[in-house]
């Protein structure tokens, strides 16, 4: 937690110490088991963090930045509703496309493992898997802006 002590860490601090709080916990059959610290987790924010991360591996694999007129957006895999059974099944699909890819890359000691591929028809358009800590996932898309598609799906 050393980066919260930063001076330029404010927003951050303010937001994780504002997180904070507490649960009763209670067993099975509903006894009363004590209180316990807990920690409301902002989802939209470790999406932005996804994303720029995406953003970084992108300009890493590939030595350019994504271009203006794309986008990226990341989402925790455990946050899609699962009765979203559409969507759910183009992102098994990718997922599993990307896992076949080979094996992961890695970026610390297993802090991040990642797959990712590129469209067959633009170079730009990606999807990539990314990992913390083997336990946490978000799946990731580059794409073009809604105002600049003007062309038929992309192939990944």
């Amino acid at each position: 937690m050393r980066s919260l002590e930063r001076p330029q860490a404010g927003g951050l601090r303010a937001a994780f110490l504002s997180a904070l709080g507490g649960v009763e916990l209670r067993s099975a059959s509903d006894l009363y088991l004590g209180r316990a610290g807990a920690y409301n987790v902002d989802v939209k924010r470790l999406d932005r963090v996804a994303r720029r991360i995406t953003l970084g591996l992108f300009y890493k694999k590939t030595g350019r930045p994504l271009p203006r007129d794309y986008t990226a957006k990341a989402y925790l895999l455990s946050q899609i509703d699962p009765s979203a059974t559409d969507a759910i099944a183009r992102l098994s699909g990718m997922v599993d496309a990307l896992g076949a890819g080979g094996a992961p890359a890695f970026v610390g000691r297993r802090v991040l493992s990642y797959w990712w591929h590129s469209a067959v028809d633009d170079p730009n358009a990606s999807a990539w898997l990314l990992i913390f800590y083997e336990r946490v996932s978000w799946v990731a898309i580059t794409t073009p802006r809604a105002s600049s598609v003007n062309h038929p799906a992309r192939r990944i």
